[in-house]
């Protein structure tokens, strides 16, 4: 009877343990859904991204990267376009939302930060990414002083890569030099680009890229404190000391002045070249697009998209957004090509990724870099895809959730 009993009891006592940790287990699958579901879930976010297992091509444009990865050959996508005011892509016009971040470095550095590989670009589709915005110098690119005699290789191998990925790509005139000064590796960021040496930038680059309609071109990045005429029909552009709080954390802008070149004959010359899908930055560094309805500022040409930089700014605050660009949507295509939110919380972006989503607008976030988040907006840790900090892994789940909902 003893025995028995204590044999009852040792099988009860399994049951009951089963039982516990049945009911743990299944409490904390709830409370972990219910985390990410509201993008709270930072911890979770830390694991690294596993590549998936690539196999021997027998293609044999494949090649191998410098990790020892075989990297596919680069994919074609459907064609983007512009219709009705959307961004469309394939020969049914199906809607398309980029969804995306910049690798930057490219505009600073000849080789950049070297992590332009396909495996980062896996990474990056991890987050549920379809695009990548690759920021670049024009100084860098037309090499006037023989610094950088593999730039351009360096370029068009990191827009393989993305293609290899499956990502559309952005290229991006982010810093330019209209004076001449072999000090500034990349230059800096000046209000409009040079009449001359950007504009012979967007005829080489335009001409390299004009038939791969995976690449679209975002002529300037961020045009500042110059006016919608300026920006549409360029002008005389003179550099004070008035302007070098512009360069903060930059290279110091070279007083003097320069004939800059307007958005309308930057179209002109890419297109020229090319029928790819053009990208126009509003003024007041990229955000305000408020004027591009005036009948003063119009392209006739066709595939130009309007894009804007909402940072959390006093004057880019949510309650600026329809002035700047939100009454234009519909009217016009509009997306995002950058953002970001200096002090790291979610306060700026948990408003702005929604309404992006609310009007299927796309959006690159700020930016695809190992670093502090902490005033740069770095969203990594790590090149596997881990962020950085609860501001990243929020975007990293919105982007996910964002992707999932458009398939």
């Amino acid at each position: 009877m003893r025995k028995n009993n204590l044999k009852w009891m040792g099988v009860s006592a399994i049951i009951a343990l089963i039982l516990i940790v049945s009911f743990i287990g299944i409490g904390l699958a709830k409370s972990t859904k219910a985390l990410i579901a509201a993008g709270k879930s930072y911890e979770s976010q830390l694991t690294p991204t596993v590549f998936p297992t690539l196999p021997v091509s027998d293609n044999s444009s494949a090649n191998i990267d410098n990790s020892g990865i075989i990297v596919p050959s680069p994919q074609v996508l459907p064609e983007p376009e512009i219709i009705n005011s959307q961004l469309v892509a394939g020969p049914e016009h199906t809607p398309l939302i980029l969804i995306g971040a910049t690798r930057s470095s490219l505009e600073y550095s000849c080789q950049g930060d070297g992590h332009f590989q396909y495996q980062d670009f896996l990474a990056m589709k991890s987050w549920g990414m379809n695009a990548v915005r690759i920021t670049l110098s024009s100084q860098l690119w037309l090499d006037p002083f023989g610094q950088c005699p593999t730039y351009q290789a360096t370029v068009q191998q990191a827009v393989s890569n993305a293609e290899s990925a499956g990502l559309y790509i952005v290229l991006a005139l982010q810093w330019n030099a209209p004076f001449n000064d072999p000090n500034s590796a990349g230059g800096s960021q000046y209000p409009l680009p040079d009449a001359s040496k950007d504009d012979a930038f967007w005829d080489s680059v335009s001409t390299v890229f004009g038939n791969d309609f995976n690449v679209m071109f975002e002529p300037f990045s961020e045009p500042h404190d110059v006016t919608f005429q300026q920006w549409f029909n360029g002008g005389t552009v003179t550099i004070t000391s008035a302007n070098d709080t512009i360069s903060a954390g930059m290279p110091k802008l070279i007083h003097g002045t320069y004939l800059a070149e307007g958005m309308r004959q930057l179209v002109d010359t890419i297109r020229a070249n090319t029928a790819a899908v053009i990208i126009l930055d509003g003024v007041n560094y990229g955000f305000d697009l408020s004027m591009i309805n005036n009948p003063h500022y119009r392209f006739t040409r066709n595939n130009i998209m309007f894009s804007t930089h909402p940072w959390d700014y006093a004057n880019k605050a949510p309650a600026t957004w329809p002035a700047a660009f939100g009454n234009l949507l519909g009217s016009y295509p509009i997306m995002i090509t950058e953002f970001g939110e200096y002090d790291c919380s979610t306060g700026y972006v948990s408003q702005l990724i929604p309404y992006a989503e609310s009007h299927k607008m796309s959006f690159f976030a700020w930016s695809w870099n190992v670093g502090s988040c902490q005033g740069s907006s770095a969203l990594l840790s790590g090149w596997n895809g881990a962020p950085n900090s609860a501001y990243s892994a929020y975007i990293r789940l919105a982007m996910l959730q964002y992707a999932d909902d458009e398939k």
